[in-house]
């Protein structure tokens, strides 16, 4: 485990939960009707059971329950933005996914889903992927963030793929952190995935530029 992966699970036990955010409160729907919720099952192993007692005892999880999939306090887990479900340490499809996504070729970039009910984030090797299930509209409107982990960050300039993508606005939200509000005309889309592309140019230290490449992957279907 790097050191950022233990500073984050670290602070998720030091930090308030954050009750009454719909992104949390979604995750502890889906995490209490889940099977791999310890509370759930009926099956439980000892070594399970030894377990969910050691947790109790010590005060670690907030109620003793944890995933049996991934072993982490069900209330801490859906806690941190940057975690997906436990579901993906058994190679299963996620119940839900991570809201805060760090770069894997950009050190210190994350980005950060603010629409997760209609999409979800993930990094590939060169890009952000945004994914967008069963687009029934015309018009696609969401917003993510640019966050990073170094000095104040400054965006030089963006460009779409295609002029079906509008940038409605950009803001600072604060030293580290942008959010876009983005609009897709979904008009013309053939029915089935499409595939578009926003690039951000930042600089990374003084004249220095890097660039983000977020693909959007869209699955248009009959609205009808």
């Amino acid at each position: 485990m790097d050191f950022k992966k233990a500073k984050t699970i670290a602070n998720a036990f030091l930090e308030p939960l954050p009750e009454g955010q719909d992104w949390y409160e979604n995750r502890l729907k889906i995490c209490g009707a889940c099977p791999h919720n310890s509370a759930n099952k009926t099956d439980l192993t000892l070594a399970e059971k030894l377990n969910i007692n050691k947790l109790l005892k010590k005060g670690i999880c907030d109620n003793g329950n944890h995933c049996t999939a991934c072993g982490c306090c069900i209330e801490r887990k859906c806690a941190t933005k940057s975690e997906d479900c436990g579901l993906v340490k058994l190679n299963l499809e996620p119940k839900w996914r991570a809201l805060e996504v760090p770069s894997t070729i950009n050190k210190g970039i994350s980005l950060i889903n603010m629409s997760s009910e209609i999409g979800t984030i993930e990094a590939q090797k060169a890009s952000f992927l945004y994914t967008f299930n069963a687009v029934k509209s015309n018009k696609l409107d969401f917003k993510f963030q640019i966050k990073t982990d170094f000095s104040k960050l400054k965006i030089k300039n963006y460009k779409p793929s295609c002029s079906c993508i509008a940038v409605n606005a950009m803001e600072r939200i604060d030293a580290n952190t942008f959010e876009f509000n983005i609009s897709i005309s979904t008009t013309g889309f053939r029915e089935g995935w499409n595939e578009r592309k926003l690039f951000v140019t930042y600089f990374e230290r003084g004249s220095m530029t890097r660039e983000i490449m977020i693909t959007f992957n869209m699955n248009k279907i009959d609205g009808k």
